[in-house]
Order: C-alpha cells, then structure tokens, then sequence
C-alpha cells in the first residue's frame, strides 16, 4: 500500500535563530514520507545558509525563492502531497507529530485533523479524539474565534482543490482561509499527545 505524501511547507521569516531547530525536528520525523516545502521571500544570506545546508543532505527538502508576497498560494501550487500542513520556520513539532496527525485524519476519513500547541506562556492540549461534524461543532472543537492560527491544521489536499479554497490577499487571509475549511471539511478530527511549540507573538 503506497504511504500518503505529506507536503510541509515552511514559510521563512526572518528569525534566524530558531529555523535549523524547527527544520531538524521536521526532518527528524518518524514519519518519513514528506515533501518539505522552503518558501523564501525575504532572502536573507545567514537564513539562506542554513536552509541550503539542511537540503544538501535531505532531498525531500524543495526550496522555492520569490518576490511574491502571496507565498502561501504560491507553496500549495507546488505541493503534491495527499496532505498539507504549515510550520512556521521559528517553530517546531513533536516527534510523531506526522504519523500521529496522519493516522487520525486517515483512520476518521476526516478532510482535517488538529493539533494542540504550546508557547512560551499558554498551551492548549487536546487529550482525547473528538470528531466534529456540524459546523457549530467545528468552531466550538477548532476554537477558531480564539485560536486562527493555520500551523494547528493538517489539511487533505484533494479537500482544498475540489473546494477552490486559497488564500486571500488581505490582512485576515489566515482566519478567511480556515473558516472556509471549516465550513467545508466533512468532519475535523482532534489529535491527543502530539503538540506544536510556537515562538510566535501569539495572542492570549
């Protein structure tokens, strides 16, 4: 049985103290079959070293440098994947985090699976599989009204084509993005004991 393909896609940002941490703990997955998408809009030379010298010695790693501004468009155009999951490039994943998000997403037949994550100063865990179906169960489990951060949502790419769903250019193109996700995805599936650490200035 062919294993799914899971497309990471790794914004870069200027923060360049924590990018070969995020990229060890994504190539170091137990989950082997990935494709890793390196989308650099900023082109800075010390970043520029670090991410090279991670792809000289993993070819799953792609590297996509532009002047666009609508890189995450951009980044789902050039993915394959069966599946789709954003990772901040001044963050990191826990070990399983794929073959966890993976197994329950597959398993429940659901269009999207969501993590927990972490930060400096609040968590949210989930610890056990919920599976949510009506809308006003997926905004209730997703917690979107407070937490709209795209790096929580593991995302089937077949899902996104066959609803057209993209990224608008605007300053809420994250919540747009998710809420149309929501509205559509046949179900949204919880995963216990696999957690995302966030560095990001999240709000509280």
């Amino acid at each position: 049985m062919k294993k799914a393909l899971i497309s990471v896609i790794v914004p870069i940002t200027n923060v360049k103290t924590c990018l070969s941490k995020c990229l060890k703990s994504i190539t170091n997955q137990a989950y082997k079959n990935l494709e890793i998408i390196i989308i650099d809009n900023i082109k800075e030379k010390p970043l520029i070293e670090i991410y090279k010298q991670f792809a000289s010695t993993d070819k799953r790693i792609k590297i996509i440098k532009t002047k666009s501004k609508n890189i995450n468009n951009l980044a789902l155009s050039h993915a394959t994947g069966d599946f789709i999951h954003f990772i901040a490039s001044c963050d990191y994943i826990s070990p399983f985090y794929y073959e966890k998000m993976l197994t329950f997403a597959t398993e429940n037949k659901s269009d999207i699976a969501i993590s927990g994550f972490k930060t400096p100063h609040t968590k949210l865990c989930y610890t056990k599989n919920q599976i949510a179906h009506s809308i006003k169960e997926k905004v209730s489990t997703t917690k979107i009204n407070k937490y709209d951060y795209i790096f929580r949502y593991f995302i089937n790419r077949n899902f996104l084509i066959t609803n057209n769903i993209k990224f608008h250019t605007n300053s809420m193109q994250d919540m747009v993005f998710l809420m149309q996700t929501i509205f559509y995805a046949n179900n949204i599936t919880t995963v216990p004991t696999v957690t995302y650490f966030t560095n990001l200035p999240l709000k509280e």
